[in-house]
C-alpha cells in the first residue's frame, strides 16, 4: 500500500516523496530518498505530510506522533485497532492545524459515487434500507498471514474487509442505532472471526444487513440500496487483482403502471466502470485538503469514529450474545 500511495503521489506533482521507512530493506530498494528502518527517525526530518501504511497495531503510535509533530497525515485503514485507538487519534489531532485523512478508497470508486449522486438527487426519494455483502477467499497462506494475527490486526475480516462495506452503509444510511448479529470463526484456524453476520437499525427507521466473510471461495462485493422509487445494486468493485471485477452499477427503477413493471421487472439502467480512479481521487483530495486548508472530502476523523463505533457495537453486542 505505501508503494501504491507514493506511485499516486508521484502522479500528481505535487509533493515530493522524501524518505521512506520499512522494517524490511528490501522493500526500498530503488527508491532514491532516505531510507529508514525505523519511522520514528523518519519523522526527524523536516516534512510537511506523512503516509501511514502499516500493520494496525502500529497505526495509532505512528499518526499520532506525526500529528503531535504538527505534520498532515494519511493513514490507511482501519482508524487504529478498535474504539479506543481511535478516540486516542481523536485526542492528538482536536486543537491542530493538520489535515488527517484516512484510506476508504472505495468512495471513490465509480459505482459508489454515481449511486450516490443519484441518492443525493432525490429523484428515488429516501433509503430504507441496504444489504452488503463482502466476502473473499482467504487463501492457501490466510492462517500465517499477519492480518490473521490477533495482535497486530486487532480483528478479523470484519475489521480488515468488511470495514469498506460499513464504512458505505454508514454513508448511505442514517446513523447506526440498534446492532444485533454473529462473528464466528467458522472455517480458518485463527484467534478472530473468518465471518459476521450483522443486522441492524438507524435512528431513522431504516433496516441494513451485513455480511463480511473470509470463506467466500468466489470474490464477492455486492451493495444493494433500496429507495422508494428504485433499487440500486453494486455489483463488483475493480481492484489492484481484479478478482472482484467487473464493476457495474444496475439502477432498477419501480414501475407499478406497466404489467411488466407490476410483475417485478422494473426498467433496468446498467452502468460498468472500466477504471479504477479511486487510489488517485483519494490522494488528491489530501493534497487538496492540505492546498486549500480544508477538511477533507470523506476518511475524516468524525468518519473513522463513526464506522469504528458500529464495529466496535457489533463486536461488542456479538461477544454478549
Amino acid at each position: 500500500m505505501g508503494k501504491i500511495r507514493a506511485r499516486e503521489i508521484d502522479k500528481l506533482n505535487s509533493y515530493e516523496v522524501v524518505a521512506v521507512a520499512d522494517i524490511d530493506p528490501t522493500n526500498m530498494t530503488g527508491f532514491k530518498g532516505q531510507v529508514f528502518t525505523d519511522w520514528k527517525e523518519l519523522l526527524e526530518m523536516p516534512l510537511d505530510a506523512v503516509v501511514v501504511s502499516t500493520f494496525n497495531d502500529s497505526i495509532v503510535e505512528a499518526v499520532c506522533a506525526s500529528l503531535d509533530k504538527g505534520l498532515h497525515v494519511f493513514s490507511e485503514k482501519p482508524p487504529g485497532r478498535n474504539l479506543q485507538e481511535c478516540r486516542m487519534i481523536e485526542d492528538s489531532f482536536n486543537g491542530g492545524d493538520s489535515v488527517l485523512k484516512f484510506g476508504f478508497n472505495h468512495r471513490y470508486h465509480g459505482s459508489v459515487m454515481a449511486a450516490e449522486e443519484l441518492i443525493r438527487s432525490g429523484k428515488f426519494g429516501k433509503v430504507l434500507w441496504a444489504k452488503g455483502t463482502y466476502g473473499k477467499a482467504g487463501g492457501p497462506s490466510f492462517k500465517e498471514a499477519w492480518r490473521s494475527n490477533l495482535d497486530s490486526a486487532g480483528g478479523g475480516i470484519l475489521l480488515d474487509q468488511g470495514i469498506h462495506m460499513a464504512d458505505l452503509l454508514c454513508h448511505f444510511l442514517g446513523p447506526i442505532d440498534e446492532v444485533k448479529g454473529f462473528t464466528e470463526t467458522l472455517h480458518w484456524d485463527i484467534p478472530m472471526e473468518d465471518n459476521a453476520f450483522v443486522t441492524f437499525n438507524t435512528s431513522e427507521g431504516q433496516l441494513g444487513f451485513l455480511h463480511s466473510s473470509a470463506t467466500y471461495w468466489k470474490n464477492r462485493f455486492e451493495l444493494e440500496v433500496n429507495l422508494e422509487g428504485a433499487m440500486l445494486r453494486l455489483e463488483g468493485i475493480l481492484s489492484n487483482s481484479m478478482t472482484y471485477a467487473p464493476e457495474k452499477l444496475l439502477v432498477m427503477e419501480k414501475d407499478f403502471e406497466s404489467e411488466q413493471g407490476a410483475l417485478g421487472f422494473p426498467r433496468v439502467q446498467e452502468m460498468e466502470f472500466q477504471e479504477d480512479c479511486s487510489w488517485e481521487l483519494e490522494m488528491k483530495d489530501f493534497i487538496d485538503s492540505i492546498e486549500k486548508k480544508r477538511s477533507p472530502h470523506c476518511g475524516t476523523i468524525g468518519d473513522a469514529l463513526r464506522v469504528m463505533e458500529f464495529l466496535d457495537s457489533i463486536y461488542t453486542k456479538t461477544k454478549q450474545s
